[in-house]
């Protein structure tokens, strides 16, 4: 299992696994506390490890990214809406960009963190997957450390704050 299990509605969580499945990609699954166990989705090995599971400020959808079996392959953000019956891929990931983390802020938009040829990036876009927005979040010389925001947080102002795992 990849991260804990995220409780949509009183009884049904959601879980991912970063491997296996019947495509051999990962999965996402959904549980019930009568212990029913259902597939919501199986990725294949070219769009793997799905992760970062998060609600919307609703929780009538989830959204996930996965990552690619390449590390220039790019992945994708995905949503899955609360009931586990639909799943859409919102945004396709270009080749070479790699995501950290994603973000549901209360401005009702997804913010994204990762790098690509060798710089960190952060852009939001909207819940359906469109108007990427890019956002200056680091100076050049950061920029350039392979250190994304891993976490991202927000205050009761609205700010968003981000921290990393590697040293400045």
């Amino acid at each position: 299992m990849y991260g804990p299990l995220v409780e949509s509605t009183p009884g049904n969580f959601f879980g991912m696994a970063s491997m296996g499945g019947s495509l051999n990609g990962g999965a996402i699954f959904k549980v019930t506390s009568d212990g029913e166990f259902s597939i919501v989705r199986d990725f294949p090995q070219e769009q793997t490890s799905p992760r970062d599971l998060i609600s919307d400020l609703t929780g009538d959808f989830y959204y996930g990214i996965t990552q690619a079996n390449s590390s220039n392959e790019g992945g994708s953000i995905f949503r899955v809406d609360a009931a586990g019956s639909s799943y859409k891929q919102l945004y396709k990931v270009p080749t070479g960009e790699i995501i950290s983390t994603i973000f549901y802020a209360s401005t009702g938009h997804l913010w994204v963190s990762g790098y690509h040829n060798n710089e960190n990036f952060m852009f939001r876009i909207n819940p359906d997957g469109s108007e990427r927005e890019e956002i200056v979040a680091y100076s050049t010389a950061l920029a350039q450390q392979l250190c994304p925001a891993i976490t991202l947080v927000e205050t009761p102002e609205g700010e968003i704050f981000g921290a990393t795992d590697g040293s400045w």
